[in-house]
This record gives structure tokens, C-alpha cells and sequence, in this order.
């Protein structure tokens, strides 16, 4: 196989692997593998190639969990406060007032618009 042809392929999969498409791009590759017109040393740059494809993959799967988690936590640890720094006292079930929950507006208000 021409060198420029795989060269090419290389290019295409090394754009996928940067856009965040480990797994097309290591699938764009694979058939060179097992290419009869594709020398030793090409068959091992293609073969280079796709492993830091899946190296690259594993790592960003890495980072985004590492992301969520530590996310998560940090938006628990924000929604928490405790009585010495919060601004009144929490307010518990026997203390709230009654307040209706269903308001149907009145037809003689003013205010109201039709």
C-alpha cells in the first residue's frame, strides 16, 4: 500500500482521536493490520498509533469520572451549612406557618389581568 495513503488514514484517525473519538479512530486503523500490502514498519506505526488511541481514551475516561466525582462533592459540601454560619436559625416543621398552597385568583381584582 502507498505510504501517502496511509499516511493519510493516520492524519484522519490522529483528527478523530482529537476531537474526542478514540474509538473511531482506532477502528479507522485496525484494517491496516491486517493488510497485505502494508510493510513491518508500517504495521508497526499503525499498530503505535492505535495503542496511544486507547491510552489517550482510558485517560479521558479517567478525568471525566475524576471530574464528576469531585463535582459531587463539592456541590454536597456547598449546600450544607452549619448554625454557626448560617444567617437565622433553621426553621423546623412546628414552626412553619400555614400558608395556602392553592391560589385562585379572584375575577373583580383589578389587578388581574384577562
Amino acid at each position: 500500500m502507498d505510504t501517502l495513503v496511509i499516511v493519510r488514514k493516520i492524519r484522519e484517525a490522529e483528527a478523530l482521536a482529537d476531537a474526542g473519538k478514540h474509538g473511531e479512530a482506532r477502528r479507522l486503523l485496525e484494517p491496516l493490520l491486517s493488510d497485505d500490502g502494508v510493510s513491518e514498519s508500517q504495521r508497526k506505526l499503525v499498530g503505535k498509533k492505535i495503542d496511544l488511541f486507547k491510552k489517550q481514551h482510558e485517560r479521558m475516561t479517567r478525568i471525566i469520572s475524576r471530574r464528576a466525582t469531585s463535582t459531587s462533592v463539592r456541590v454536597d459540601e456547598s449546600n450544607q451549612s452549619s448554625e454557626r454560619t448560617a444567617i437565622r436559625k433553621a426553621v423546623g416543621d412546628h414552626e412553619r406557618s400555614e400558608r395556602p398552597t392553592d391560589h385562585t385568583p379572584d375575577k373583580e381584582d383589578p389587578t388581574e389581568r384577562p
